[in-house]
């Protein structure tokens, strides 16, 4: 029991004398909002969730966004959020991995306006002051910008004609419709663009502290789960992009045939043999000898599995096919590994046998700074035999904006 005392003891000391990691912030509902002078809101209960987990202690000042990022760049400060990436903070901080995503949309009346792309000349925009949308259209070089202080006052000044559209995140839209008890399909909607959110830290906090942001990074699924989800109207465009185009060339005599020669050929392999060839596979990523990825990559399918993903234009970001095993049969790039058949695309496709079909979560590519989801779907013959399976990865922001 003392020794429990003690332990407990030395651990108040510790967060009593430990240095606190000093963010900034601003009131942005409803990411940060302030409860009976307390701040709150998903960002904030976030942070909580995090530093927790790493025992850390943190110091939040809230301010206007300007001066919070003045802070971070001067080094002022250790950290800032809520931020989507931007290259001004690029320069100076590091980006955590999202801890949430907004899902910007072009709200307005004008039925006009449905089928337009552009919307930078010749229309009164407006964006809540200080906000990442008004950000947003600044750096993209819209002019004709009104800000305003709540979000309700961009639904009145549409619909009383002063403004012609407004971008808002979806769920920002449907909260603040509820409270103003007003019909959703009043506006008309056009998708734009995903926007991840996390943290910036300063890169001399970093410097110092050079494990810190891979520790933060690991617990942010566990602390934001379900943060990059799609959406019932998300998932209805990709369900209708699988059955109405990819199902197509799918069933091509290309697809059929490359499946079936492979799963004769490995029909003997067992699980430890394909255990060794995917071991051979990794090895053979980043080197310049690499026959076993280079033998793959130029068969016949792979060749057409490029082809139909240049004919794309950018909504494919990958092709790979598999076999009854999960194995390999051919693919548009090289993929991480040579056995899929303990992954999420393949055992929810395949496993569901003829028909079946799985749409994934989206993921994040930090490097490019874009979005992608993986349809999979079981791929079978003329006698409705499963025989193996494709794996797309999908642009998801191009497929939204597909008319």
């Amino acid at each position: 029991m003392r020794l429990r005392h003690w332990i407990a003891m030395l651990f108040i000391v510790y967060l009593q004398t430990a240095e606190a990691v000093d963010l900034r912030t601003t009131i942005s509902p409803p990411y940060q909002i302030m409860l009976q002078g307390e701040l709150s809101g998903v960002s904030s209960n976030v942070m909580r969730c995090i530093f927790g987990e790493m025992d850390e202690v943190y110091d939040v000042q809230v301010m206007p966004w300007g001066r919070a990022v003045a802070d971070l760049v001067s080094a002022d400060a250790d950290g800032l959020f809520t931020s989507m990436p931007t290259d001004e903070l690029d320069d100076y901080a590091t980006m955590s991995v999202p801890f949430a995503l907004e899902k910007w949309y072009w709200y307005f009346t004008d039925s006009k306006l449905e089928s337009r792309v552009d919307f930078h000349s010749g229309l009164r925009i407006g964006a809540i002051r200080s906000s990442n949308q008004a950000l947003w259209l600044k750096i993209n070089g819209y002019t004709q910008i009104e800000e305003v202080n709540e979000g309700e006052q961009l639904f009145k000044l549409v619909r009383a004609g002063r403004l012609d559209a407004f971008i808002a995140d979806e769920k920002n839209f449907h909260e603040i419709a509820l409270e103003l008890d007003l019909n959703e399909r009043d506006f008309k909607r056009r998708f734009l663009k995903y926007t991840p959110l996390g943290i910036y830290f300063a890169n001399h906090f970093l410097s110092e502290r050079p494990e810190f942001l891979a520790n933060f990074n690991a617990r942010v699924s566990g602390c934001a789960p379900g943060s990059m989800l799609l959406s019932t109207s998300e998932n209805k465009k990709l369900k209708a992009i699988l059955e109405y185009q990819i199902r197509n060339w799918v069933e091509s005599r290309e697809v059929i045939s490359s499946i079936r020669m492979q799963n004769e050929s490995m029909k003997k392999v067992t699980i430890k043999d394909i255990e060794v060839l995917d071991k051979k596979w990794q090895a053979e990523i980043g080197v310049s000898e690499r026959p076993m990825i280079n033998k793959l990559l130029s068969n016949q399918l792979s060749k057409y599995l490029r082809d139909v993903q240049e004919a794309s234009k950018g909504l494919y970001t990958e092709i790979f096919v598999v076999d009854r095993n999960g194995v390999n049969v051919g693919q548009s790039a090289i993929t991480s590994d040579y056995y899929q058949g303990d992954e999420e695309p393949f055992k929810k496709s395949f496993g569901d046998g003829i028909g079946g079909n799985n749409i994934s979560g989206i993921e994040y590519d930090e490097s490019t700074r874009t979005f992608q989801v993986k349809l999979s779907l079981t791929v079978g013959d003329e006698f409705k035999t499963p025989i193996g399976a494709v794996i797309v990865g999908i642009d998801v922001e191009r497929a939204l904006s597909a008319d």
